[in-house]
């Protein structure tokens, strides 16, 4: 019958694979910020009435901010950013 040469150290590595695919997959209750992404508002202008347009050359961007929920495994990629 087979026996492992290191059972202590099978069992560590199991222990500590099973630990690093809890911390980045288990949510929790905190959130990180973050850019969003920017959009031009521009066409969804619309003007009323007879009064004199003047088309702008540029753009208007709507900048947001992005929420997260944190992993163990992603609050500590995020606090050493």
């Amino acid at each position: 019958m087979w026996k492992p040469a290191h059972p202590a150290r099978t069992a560590t590595f199991v222990v500590v694979a099973v630990v690093f695919v809890a911390a980045a997959w288990v949510p929790l209750p905190y959130y990180s910020e973050g850019p969003g992404p920017a959009r031009d508002v521009l066409s969804r202008i619309s003007y009323a009435g007879d009064r004199p347009r003047y088309d702008p050359s540029g753009s208007l961007q709507l900048t947001t901010v992005r929420y997260r929920q944190l992993t163990p495994l992603s609050a500590l990629v995020a606090w050493l950013d």
